[in-house]
């Protein structure tokens, strides 16, 4: 698996931004055509995921090269000690450390149960996903006249939360049905 440094991810959300500026000027300009439009609406997409495909950071060690396998130390311990930084700020997924180191993700996942993890400072999506609910306060739905394409990174972050709000809510009738 090919990793992508700190400076790629960095080019890479810098060209989305700009990317991002052009459509808009694009929009306001009546003389050019919709297959314009679609190129750079194209382009917007293939940039977009090339950010979501790619890993953050290649790992700084890797669990099947390191002395504490060898010597069997727990695996959580070096999970603690390399990842310290991520697993501090709170951002950190075991799923997250499964994508950028497959062994270890394996072990986490087969050798530890969630409370476990959650002790040691490991976030879930669902956790995650309430701390940023919490901080967006009310959301509105998101223009049904917009692809996803065409939205602004801020404006698919509040059409994924309303997502996220709208199936826990169905998630929640279903079950007072039931």
């Amino acid at each position: 698996m090919r990793f992508i440094m700190e400076w790629q991810m960095r080019r890479l959300e810098r060209i989305q931004e700009l990317i991002d500026e052009a459509h808009k000027l694009m929009a306001h300009e009546p003389g050019l055509d919709a297959v314009a439009r679609e190129s750079m609406r194209a382009l917007k997409s293939r940039v977009r995921m090339a950010l979501r495909a790619a890993p953050d950071v290649e790992p700084p060690e890797l669990w099947k090269n390191s002395e504490e396998k060898r010597e069997g130390k727990p695996p959580l311990d070096f999970a603690k000690r390399v990842y310290a930084h991520e697993l501090q700020q709170g951002t950190l997924t075991a799923a997250a450390v499964g994508k950028r180191d497959k062994k270890l993700g394996a072990v986490l996942y087969n050798c530890h149960t969630p409370e476990e993890l959650r002790a040691a400072g490991f976030v879930t999506r669902k956790m995650m996903n309430d701390v940023k609910l919490a901080a967006a306060g009310t959301l509105k739905r998101p223009p049904r006249r917009l692809r996803y394409g065409d939205m602004s990174s801020a404006q698919r972050e509040e059409a994924r939360l309303w997502s996220v709000t709208n199936r826990r809510r169905q998630r929640a009738e279903k079950k007072a049905v039931l």
